[in-house]
């Protein structure tokens, strides 16, 4: 019996039909936005306004804002073209191909491992931007605002990462690669 044939008359798992619907539903939205967005920074949007923006903002501007300002088109270019290759990786998974299976693999393993270097940076910046010491009354109050905010943070950081992990790691089972032949 060949591989594809296995695969065909494998068992279609509830799980990977459920995390590809949802997959091109988000990836679907993605390129509506993206779009948009290209319709507006190509058509409505000036240019040269973006790039004075981006020449002309405050030093603590973010250096990826900074050059997204800079360079709109272009980035608004790539949101389209790695949106397309999504929805068409997340179609791909619906139809069991293995090589979207490994892709997603790889993209939310990325995900857990990106998600808890945010969570590092988000406890990192607790001790690192926290006052010495807080006299008045609303520095007491945005001291424990910080607090709240970096822990609620780190919390969905941990949370989304965990669920990437088990994302990747459920996508390389035995169980899920039999149906992918």
């Amino acid at each position: 019996m060949s591989n594809a044939s296995r695969a065909a008359s494998a068992p279609r798992s509830a799980f990977v039909t459920t995390l590809a619907w949802t997959l091109l539903v988000v990836a679907g939205l993605g390129t509506c936005v993206a779009l948009l967005q290209n319709v507006i920074v190509n058509f409505v949007a000036s240019a040269e306004h973006m790039r004075q923006a981006g020449a002309s903002a405050p030093g603590d501007v973010p250096w990826l804002m900074r050059q997204m300002l800079l360079h709109a088109r272009p980035f608004a270019a790539a949101f389209l073209a790695l949106c397309l290759a999504l929805l068409a990786a997340a179609a791909a998974l619906l139809g069991r191909r293995n090589w979207a299976r490994i892709a997603f693999m790889v993209l939310f393993a990325l995900g857990a491992a990106l998600e808890a270097v945010s969570v590092g940076r988000t406890l990192a910046h607790l001790y690192a931007d926290a006052p010495a010491l807080v006299t008045d009354e609303f520095g007491r109050q945005y001291a424990r605002f910080d607090l709240y905010f970096s822990l609620l943070a780190a919390a969905t950081g941990s949370a989304l990462g965990a669920l990437f992990a088990w994302l990747s790691w459920k996508l390389g089972s035995r169980r899920v690669a039999a149906e992918f032949g």
